[in-house]
């Protein structure tokens, strides 16, 4: 599958103002902070494709420790599984 598509899938989806949102925080694994950055916004995109709501990386990823583990933030939607 091509990142293209699956952004201009999420690109159509309207953010709903009334819906309740959540901010949540998950990690990944690079080597470079635009590759953590690359990574975060595929996890962004990979939680909109399943819970069907947007979800949107906040700000950029931030380096936890000496490591390669970078942290992302992300606003979404509360909806229900």
């Amino acid at each position: 599958m091509q990142n293209g598509a699956r952004t201009v899938e999420t690109d159509k989806m309207l953010e709903d103002p009334e819906k309740p949102k959540e901010i949540w925080t998950d990690y990944v694994w690079a080597d470079t902070e635009v590759e953590a950055m690359q990574k975060c916004q595929i996890k962004a995109q990979e939680a909109t494709v399943e819970g069907k709501a947007l979800v949107k990386l906040i700000g950029q990823p931030k380096k936890v420790g000496k490591g390669k583990r970078y942290e992302c933030q992300f606003e979404g939607e509360i909806y229900d599984t």
